[in-house]
């Protein structure tokens, strides 16, 4: 059973570096050890909070970007390869809209009560995950506000779940050049050498509406709403990993309110 493998392998004092017997025991046993997880509070992810804060300009912010999409955090778009819809014989590069923290466009566009009612209380969940780091009430509020904004300007120019279930209009294969002049804000080559790939050859760009209306709002994106939302990004990712407070806040909103457990 892999239970007990584990439980063989993490007991294991004799595991050479660098191979996968040290690496399953070494995850396996900084997961399991809660007393330290506690301890650290929001230290595993200090560097790269930091890293956004010392931010100074866009093209800072377009490398933090292809950085965070290494490590699985997914501001404004997701990337990913995939079968080409249309040639099931090759795998192809993948941008599709992203960015958000609620699960579907609508959260953000519905006015009924329930709706404003539900972004009142994920803006209070971002500011107490803001408080948790570190940060006073008043800052943490202001950064609650940036972030949530950010996420309401992106879901504005998000295809709703019923265009995203049209195939035709979620193919739009195109070299980088075509990308670039869709999207023009970001630096494209640079966005793809910093996920080491050169050369990412044809894209499909599953969502083109989004990508030029992010374009746009990257341009008109102060430096202190970059940092907010850049900020949360790495905190609502970490949150389930961090220690009891992070998880108990995090359980609160998208457990208890979001999914009513």
């Amino acid at each position: 059973e892999l239970k007990d493998l584990i439980d063989e392998i993490s007991k294991s004092k004799d595991a050479k570096e660098g191979t996968n017997k040290q690496k399953i025991r070494d995850f396996y046993n900084s997961g399991m050890d809660t007393a330290q997880i506690d301890k650290l509070g929001a230290k595993p992810i200090e560097a790269e909070m930091q890293a956004v804060q010392n931010l100074k300009n866009l093209k800072g912010v377009e490398k933090e970007i292809a950085y965070l999409h290494t490590t699985g955090v997914h501001p404004l778009f997701y990337f990913f390869a995939g079968a080409d819809e249309k040639n099931s014989t090759m795998d192809i590069a993948n941008l599709y809209q992203g960015g958000l923290g609620l699960p579907d466009v609508s959260y953000y566009t519905k006015n009924d009560p329930a709706s404003k009612k539900l972004r009142k209380q994920y803006e209070e969940h971002i500011a107490k995950m803001f408080v948790l780091y570190g940060n006073s009430e008043k800052e943490a509020a202001r950064k609650a506000k940036e972030a949530l904004n950010m996420e309401m300007a992106l879901a504005k120019v998000s295809f709703t779940r019923l265009q995203r279930r049209d195939p035709e209009k979620n193919y739009n294969k195109m070299p980088v050049a075509e990308l670039q002049k869709i999207a023009p804000t970001m630096d494209w080559k640079a966005y793809f050498a910093g996920l080491g790939l050169k050369n990412p050859g044809e894209i499909n760009v599953s969502q083109v509406p989004f990508f030029k209306g992010m374009s746009k709002i990257m341009k008109e994106t102060s430096m202190d709403q970059w940092k907010a939302y850049l900020q949360w990004k790495i905190l609502n990712n970490a949150a389930p990993y961090l220690s009891k407070p992070f998880v108990q806040e995090n359980f609160n909103f998208y457990g208890k309110i979001m999914s009513g457990q």
